[in-house]
């Protein structure tokens, strides 16, 4: 593989006593005056808190403590659309303005080292929720499908990028049916990454045309996946040990549901559902488009894969997704059940490979690295 194009800061995973977004003045300074507009253009400004850190080195930016109390008493950022601030931002910024009011909430502070940083990381997330929205997909973990004008396939490598393609154009017309009129096959997790990389190009593409030339041809010559996708281009923060608060989530996270029950899980692409956060309470389904999930029909879902579970004419275990739609109809139809089913499964999940009391949501979330100014 090539050599890793894109330098960046260190990671962060950790808490700290603060939230929010810090930005260091001492490796590229920082005008206020410039922040001050961001926070203004969204109508964000009057619920701002400003901290200077480390001897004047760190701006700290959070919102005041009112405000979150008020409207996020729950830490529900579901809640955020409701808001008058959300409300009276500008259709075309509304956006932009929920991602920027769940990072100003956010326990974990994303860090940056300028402003032109942190708008970077705030159009990418927008363009990774919004190419989300538009994806669809057939569910499998094994096929190989797809547009063969822009991939090829190599058993080693998987699908690299043919020369003289455009890597943006190539993303939209295999995740989204309404440019190809076709629907290719793909796991949930590698859904997730082609609609990551997918946010990422076209920031880099119109921003940073350097490294989006380096990026293409990365996928020219070997795509990273997996471990190394995540290595390269996200960030998680929150841990079992100092989880998220269940219901937080930011436009443009990466999200796992854990699948709580051990014989269904054991199904392979059943283990759990790898997700995006649209916003204003959502969540993709790349199956269906036209149906995301909220975060309870969501756990509703994973909780009834249990009730899908039956063998195929080989006699291998699988789900039935018409007995699952079956048993997730019925109980969006009972109060009741909806209660029991919640309570089991709004809870953080067991540790890897542990199935005891656990739910099915995650303490972490993954995000879009800070593409360092360069």
């Amino acid at each position: 593989m090539a050599s890793r194009p894109f330098p960046r800061p260190e990671k962060k995973v950790h808490a700290t006593p603060f939230s929010g977004i810090k930005i260091t003045r001492n490796r590229q300074s920082i005008h206020t005056d410039a922040l001050w507009q961001l926070f203004n253009r969204h109508g964000l400004s009057h619920i701002v808190d400003w901290h200077s850190l480390e001897g004047g080195d760190v701006l700290q930016v959070c919102l005041k403590m009112d405000w979150l109390v008020r409207w996020l008493p729950d830490k529900d950022t579901a809640r955020i659309q409701v808001s008058p601030e959300y409300r009276q931002s500008p259709p075309a910024l509304r956006p932009l303005t929920e991602i920027l009011i769940c990072m100003l909430a956010n326990p974990f502070p994303a860090e940056f080292t300028s402003l032109d940083e942190l708008n970077i990381h705030l159009e990418m997330r927008a363009e990774i929720a919004q190419a989300a929205a538009k994806t669809e997909m057939n569910f499998h973990t094994e096929a190989v499908h797809r547009p063969t004008q822009f991939w090829s396939y190599d058993e080693d490598k998987g699908f690299t990028l043919k020369a003289g393609k455009d890597l943006v154009e190539a993303l939209e017309f295999t995740t989204q049916p309404a440019l190809s009129g076709d629907r290719f096959s793909f796991s949930c997790y590698r859904a997730t990454e082609y609609v990551i990389l997918l946010g990422i190009s076209k920031v880099l593409r119109q921003r940073r045309p350097r490294q989006y030339t380096e990026l293409l041809q990365q996928w020219n010559i070997e795509p990273l996946q997996s471990s190394r996708f995540h290595e390269h281009f996200l960030v998680e923060s929150g841990s079992l040990d100092n989880p998220f608060p269940m219901r937080f989530y930011t436009p443009g996270d990466r999200v796992w549901f854990k699948n709580p029950d051990l014989p269904s899980s054991d199904v392979a692409g059943y283990e759990g559902s790898w997700v995006i956060y649209l916003g204003q309470g959502k969540f993709t389904n790349f199956w269906d488009k036209q149906k995301p999930f909220s975060l309870m029909t969501k756990c509703v879902e994973v909780y009834h894969w249990r009730d899908g579970l039956s063998s195929n004419a080989t006699g291998m275990a699988t789900i039935d997704e018409t007995l699952v739609a079956q048993e997730v109809a019925k109980t969006l139809q009972n109060q009741d059940r909806l209660a029991l089913i919640a309570d089991n499964m709004m809870r953080y999940r067991d540790p890897a490979g542990v199935y005891a009391q656990g739910g099915c949501i995650d303490a972490s979330r993954e995000a879009p690295i800070c593409f360092a100014c360069n």
